[in-house]
């Protein structure tokens, strides 16, 4: 008795949704991983800053450089992480980076501790939070995110 041959013709249905996906999800992983590694550079850069000489990389002083720093990273943060949205754990270890980076530059010589920055930090977060509350409910956004988390297998 002979096997059947089964042959998927390159323009099957099939085919195309399992290259479409694949696609997808390489499409995803490089997307993910570049922007863990953006973030990553962005915690560095941040910290480069913080603890060396004082430099205004923004025009409107120190306080608009802590505020675009912390909406940046809150923004690569949460798509580095984008199962969930900007939660309380997101947030909060934002929020712990600012204040060790004030409580840090206390020891530093020509630096010091200001809760001014902080208060900057925390509101360039809530910045983000409160856009992602906005924009990040739109379509487009919706399934920016949705390329980025890993693909959900159904359970039977």
């Amino acid at each position: 008795m002979k096997k059947a041959e089964i042959s998927v013709d390159s323009q099957s249905p099939v085919a195309v949704l399992s290259k479409t996906s694949s696609k997808r999800l390489l499409l995803g992983k490089t997307l993910l991983f570049s922007i863990r590694t953006a973030f990553i550079a962005a915690v560095l850069l941040v910290c480069f800053l913080a603890f060396g000489p004082a430099l205004e990389v923004v025009p409107g002083g120190d306080k608009g450089n802590h505020f675009l720093a912390f909406l940046v990273l809150s923004l690569l943060l949460d798509l580095s992480f984008p199962e969930s949205g900007p939660g309380l754990v997101k947030v909060a270890v934002l929020a712990a980076f600012g204040a060790s980076i004030e409580f840090i530059q206390h020891y530093l010589p020509g630096r010091d501790m200001s809760s001014l920055d902080i208060l900057a930090d925390i509101l360039g977060i809530i910045a983000y939070v409160l856009l992602w509350n906005h924009v990040g409910k739109l379509d487009c956004a919706l399934r920016f995110r949705e390329l980025l988390c890993k693909p959900r297998v159904a359970r039977a």
